[in-house]
């Protein structure tokens, strides 16, 4: 099986969830959009997509296939290096479909949102999804298959603590005329989460390095 073969494969793995998958997209995005919160849309979709990478690793392992694919015509380095690839084409299609989901709701509402608030969602989503992908598949397969849970708990806490981060640098600072509040100005410091977003995809692409020769070396089933 070529790494064409080995894409096709996953692709077709995740399709054939499409019910299940179709059901989580239109209940969190009904969600969001009944909660006037549409804009996390640019959020939601690249998360949710590239999580779909992880988890051909789990039906890989849990099927058997990733310990036959050692018989298959491409070395288990590629074969790892294949998740990498798929999570970040899954990731941009999700960012292509999330700008165009929430911007085409908010436009339909007859809203124009900040650039500030879809930069700001965009970033959350590059934090979220690379960091998480660049901890998430090493540990998928160097865990054993019982703790895919554990797993994908402990994958999601560099994202989570980089956010927290960001959001303590959040200030706000209220206007006033003769003592009365007019306003408030909010600084969402979005140097730093640009910065953390950068941080992101080099934490991705030096997961993808460094640890499927790594992986390969196991003989973990």
């Amino acid at each position: 099986m070529t790494m064409k073969g080995i894409f096709r494969k996953d692709m077709l793995q995740i399709v054939l969830s499409w019910k299940v998958l179709l059901l989580v997209a239109v209940l969190v995005s009904s969600a969001l959009v009944y909660f006037d919160a549409a804009i996390g849309l640019i959020s939601f979709f690249p998360i949710f997509f590239a999580m779909q990478a992880s988890s051909t690793i789990i039906a890989d392992r849990h099927c058997g296939w990733y310990r036959f694919s050692t018989t298959a015509p491409i070395t288990r380095k590629r074969l790892v290096l294949s998740k990498y690839q798929l999570g970040a084409l899954l990731a941009f299609a999700g960012m292509i479909t999330g700008l165009a989901a929430g911007l085409g709701v908010l436009y339909l509402r007859g809203q124009s949102p900040a650039m500030e608030d879809v930069l700001m969602s965009l970033y959350l989503g590059i934090v979220f999804v690379f960091t998480c992908l660049a901890f998430l598949i090493p540990l998928e397969y160097l865990m054993k298959k019982t703790q895919e849970f554990l797993a994908i708990v402990l994958a999601m806490i560099p994202p989570a603590a980089m956010i927290f981060a960001w959001s303590q640098s959040i200030t706000s600072e209220v206007q006033m005329v003769n003592g009365d509040v007019i306003g408030m100005n909010i600084n969402m410091n979005m140097p730093l989460l640009q910065g953390l977003a950068v941080v992101a995809v080099l934490l991705f692409v030096a997961s993808a390095f460094l640890m499927p020769g790594r992986i390969a070396k196991t003989d973990q089933g």
